[in-house]
């Protein structure tokens, strides 16, 4: 739904609107970022698993982080699925 310009046949979208593609760009490092995140959350499980050899609860609680992460993130990309945020053929 882009506006035509009064001076030429280019389509330009409003200030308020994000081009398709920046949304796109965005999304990608959104979805980079939330990786990273969730990858570091299991490094710290792991490193908490083997200094306190099981006698605390540190390693259950970077594990629940994981997984609350993990849930967020792919409730984000059906979200985004849905309302048109990710093209249906992909980034």
């Amino acid at each position: 739904h882009a506006i035509r310009r009064a001076s030429g046949s280019r389509q330009a979208y409003p200030l308020h609107w994000v081009s398709p593609a920046a949304t796109c760009a965005n999304l990608k490092l959104v979805v980079i970022a939330f990786l990273i995140v969730i990858v570091a959350s299991l490094a710290s499980a792991l490193i908490y698993l083997i200094r306190d050899k099981g006698q605390s609860d540190r390693t259950v609680k970077a594990l629940t982080v994981r997984v609350a992460l993990s849930v967020t993130l792919f409730l984000l990309l059906m979200i985004g699925y849905y309302f048109g945020i990710i093209p249906r053929q992909g980034f």
